[in-house]
């Protein structure tokens, strides 16, 4: 009997943080599973809406705030980030649709879902919606450089951005001509490519991809050279009278 009375008080001791535990861990999941299924929500309700959507993620906010368990603090973060991208997204020096920038908030809560399971996150694909200019003129005036508009230009996705000339053959451009100005503008330092003799009048298009690209997407700007004009077609109005084109002081190949 007296055994049995040492026995009773270690079982207690031995099994009571063993019960805490498996509340502690079933509270844990219980989190995860209910936040999970918010952000889901969200995000659905985010890829079916035909108007203004930024309001869900609002709402989002709004509720992850109210909790005080630590999945809800990591969504609340997550999801702040995903706001402040759809809004650096839809600015000014955006030129995507609408589409691309709620495409931002799609595929950020995605990860999101996927970071709060303690799954492996995927790199989110970069996205070039516009080139500017949209031709690279060779005989323009003061042409410096190229922007590129985009989303996910924070990805580990490095862009590869080669030359083509008129026989096929590629110039690979330097990484030091490629800057990155923020998440969503690239510029290509044009002007000093052409110093470098990487772009040359005999270039007819710049390529920009993502090697590491699931797309494999290339993305093509065309590259118009320097007219040729020659003194034997040349007037005084600095017109090509055979071609009509603008042949007037530096802008004319010699």
């Amino acid at each position: 009997m007296r055994a049995y009375k040492a026995i009773g008080p270690f079982l207690f001791c031995c099994t009571c943080p063993l019960i805490q535990s498996c509340h502690l861990s079933n509270g844990i999941n219980g989190d995860i599973e209910r936040i999970t299924n918010e952000l889901i929500q969200t995000r659905d309700d985010i890829k079916k809406a035909n108007g203004e959507w930024q309001w869900r993620l609002d709402q989002l906010k709004n509720d992850l705030g109210r909790e005080t368990n630590d999945t809800a603090r990591l969504a609340l973060n997550e999801v702040n980030l995903t706001a402040q991208r759809t809004i650096q997204a839809a600015g000014a020096e955006m030129r995507c649709s609408a589409a691309s920038v709620k495409n931002v908030a799609v595929q950020s809560l995605n990860n999101t879902i996927e970071r709060i399971n303690r799954r492996p996150v995927p790199d989110i694909e970069p996205n070039v919606c516009s080139f500017s200019p949209s031709v690279i003129d060779l005989s323009a005036d003061q042409l410096r450089t190229l922007a590129v508009s985009g989303t996910f230009f924070f990805s580990t996705h490095s862009p590869q951005v080669t030359v083509r000339s008129k026989g096929g053959e590629t110039k690979m451009m330097p990484a030091d001509l490629i800057s990155k100005q923020t998440d969503y503008m690239m510029v290509i330092k044009i002007e000093e490519a052409m110093q470098r003799k990487i772009i040359t009048e005999d270039s007819t298009a710049l390529l920009l991809s993502f090697p590491m690209s699931q797309s494999k997407l290339v993305h093509e700007v065309p590259i118009q050279a320097t007219p040729q004009c020659d003194d034997g077609v040349r007037n005084g109005s600095g017109i090509n009278r055979e071609t009509d084109i603008d042949c007037g002081g530096a802008r004319c190949a010699k």
